[in-house]
């Protein structure tokens, strides 16, 4: 289940335009924008008890949009918003048995560095996960 929820965040991540950094994969940045896509946080609680036990899924997607520092803290939050415009409160991504439901998206304060002002994307969602 968890991985046909991670492939369903990362391909309505792969619709934004531009570059991106994929999690576990090789990437150097060379100074251009980019956004690196990672899942931080995922977690699995069975509320009820017994083999018929509903299972939920739940955690963070995030999309870091990095812009260059040359570009400036509105440029980096513009940027993200385009990316936050992906997943929308209240959507459902589905692929094979996953039906993921994104709950709401932030977009914390950036973080600046000297090369990049990078502006985090997080979306929280969760997935039902029914007993086989």
């Amino acid at each position: 289940m968890i991985s046909d929820i991670e492939e369903a965040l990362n391909a309505q991540a792969a619709l934004i335009p531009g570059r991106k950094a994929w999690q576990g994969i090789p990437f150097r940045p060379d100074g251009e924008p980019y956004m690196a896509v990672s899942m931080p946080f995922r977690g699995r609680q069975v509320p009820g008890v017994g083999a018929e036990a509903r299972a939920f899924w739940n955690g963070v997607f995030q999309i870091l949009v990095c812009n260059p520092a040359r570009e400036g803290v509105p440029g980096a939050s513009r940027a993200a918003e385009v990316a936050a415009g992906f997943f929308k409160r209240g959507h459902t991504l589905i692929l094979g048995a996953a039906r993921v439901h994104i709950e709401q998206v932030n977009l914390p304060a950036p973080v600046v560095t000297a090369d990049y002002i990078s502006v985090p994307v997080q979306v929280s969602w969760f997935c039902e996960d029914t007993p086989s």
